[in-house]
């Protein structure tokens, strides 16, 4: 193993931020499946090369976003558990 060379956080309390994580060679897609009003959750893409940080948010009617993420070359699927479903993102 090698030393943590950086770190990304978030301060809100029990928004379980890294609860999952995927990642392509550019793209690290991170699932904080709790945040936000009514446990809606927020999922984060962080673009490794320009090193920003974008957040995605789900429809509306989803509860948990975030619960399981999944990152391709193009694509971002994340699972909301607690709906039941699945949302499916082209990366452009």
């Amino acid at each position: 193993l090698h030393n943590c060379v950086g770190s990304l956080s978030n301060k809100s309390v029990n928004s379980f931020f890294a609860g999952s994580i995927s990642a392509t060679d550019k793209i690290v897609a991170i699932g904080s499946y709790r945040q936000g009003k009514g446990e809606k959750g927020k999922v984060y893409l962080y673009d490794i090369e320009k090193k920003l940080l974008t957040e995605v948010l789900g429809p509306n009617y989803t509860k948990w976003f975030g619960y399981s993420v999944y990152v391709s070359q193009n694509v971002l699927f994340v699972g909301s558990v607690r709906d039941n479903s699945v949302c499916c993102f082209e990366l452009v």
